[in-house]
């Protein structure tokens, strides 16, 4: 009786190897998906933290640009303009980088976290005369 209950599930040798080298293609296939994905999420937080870190070297040049940069010592006002002219000039390139990487980078994170990754079909997808039986799923033995 288990013989004729479970005879869809008795598998021929060949086939049951065809069966492993395509879990094995899979399994293969799944792991490159798997360290892509997670080398573009290493890759985003790399953006971020660059962005960041431009944005801060800006506000540190800004800040730099309203300190007394002398020392101590005596300059005129014409050098102190241009240590101030120097400082915000370099807070405008860096910002302007962190613009320009933003627009270069603003479509990165829709592609790796994408939400519309492929489902199985749904009953209403299948066409009319689609054979839900157990036996037409199972692979029967030669």
């Amino acid at each position: 009786m288990w013989k004729e209950t479970n005879r869809f599930l008795l598998l021929s040798s060949a086939t049951l190897s065809l069966v492993r080298l395509h879990l094995r293609v899979f399994i293969a296939g799944a792991t490159a998906v798997l360290a892509l994905l997670l080398a573009a999420r290493v890759f985003m937080e790399e953006m971020r933290r660059t962005l960041k870190w431009l944005l801060v070297q800006s506000e540190a040049w800004i800040a730099r640009g309203t300190l007394d940069t002398s020392n101590g010592r005596e300059v005129s006002s014409h050098v102190q303009d241009g240590l101030t002219a120097y400082a915000h000039r370099q807070a405008a390139m860096y910002r302007a980088l962190g613009v320009k990487f933003a627009k270069m980078w603003e479509g990165v994170p829709a592609l790796v976290e994408r939400e519309d990754e492929p489902t199985p079909p749904d009953d209403d997808d299948l066409p009319a005369d689609f054979d839900h039986s157990p036996e037409a799923a199972n692979i029967v033995a030669g």
